[in-house]
């Protein structure tokens, strides 16, 4: 990890080298460390510049983080361990719930431990939730159900994804908003 003072604040980021990286990529994780992916033809203080100039940008991603709460990303396993069953016995309530609105069919659920993702919904209708749900606000967790349900029908973010999750919770976009740092 190293670490970088820009405006008098102290940004850790990560940098690693992709040979199918085309252009330098930034990413803020949900413990808030930044990562920077470089071509490998990319020397490293050209991508210390990028870090720079894209300053403001970051500390916009590490806002919206901060009002979730980093430490629920900083959890090791025997906290996941401790409070997986919780948090599936939450997600298959709220799904029930829920899914009485849409009626969609889904197969597995699964509860994970995931440092990028709060939810996915794959082709074959299982729905994947990270444990961590359990410490958000109730209008966040509901937020994240019907976001996956939604998927099962809409396979994308477009707008008539966004219309259907807009059906159950009308104000999902400023939801999302809330909780949106590579969490889909």
């Amino acid at each position: 990890m190293k670490k970088l003072i820009i405006e008098n604040k102290t940004i850790e980021y990560n940098m690693r080298k992709s040979k199918r990286a085309k252009q330098v990529r930034l990413t803020v994780n949900g413990d808030g460390v930044v990562v920077a992916t470089r071509p490998t033809r990319v020397p490293e203080y050209r991508v210390i510049d990028f870090i720079k100039k894209q300053f403001a940008w970051i500390q916009k991603r590490l806002d919206q983080i901060s009002r979730i709460d980093v430490d629920l990303m900083r959890y090791d396993r025997k906290h996941y361990v401790m409070h997986k069953e919780s948090a599936r016995v939450l997600v298959h309530d709220k799904l029930k719930h829920w899914n009485s609105f849409y009626d969609f069919t889904y197969h597995k659920v699964a509860i994970r431990s995931q440092k990028t993702r709060w939810g996915s919904c794959s082709s074959k209708g299982n729905l994947n939730f990270n444990y961590k749900i359990i410490f958000l606000e109730p209008a966040l967790q509901d937020y994240l159900i019907v976001h996956e349900l939604c998927h099962l029908k809409e396979m994308n973010h477009g707008p008539n994804f966004w219309s259907l999750v807009e059906k159950a919770i009308p104000d999902a976009r400023s939801l999302a908003k809330r909780i949106n740092f590579r969490i889909d």
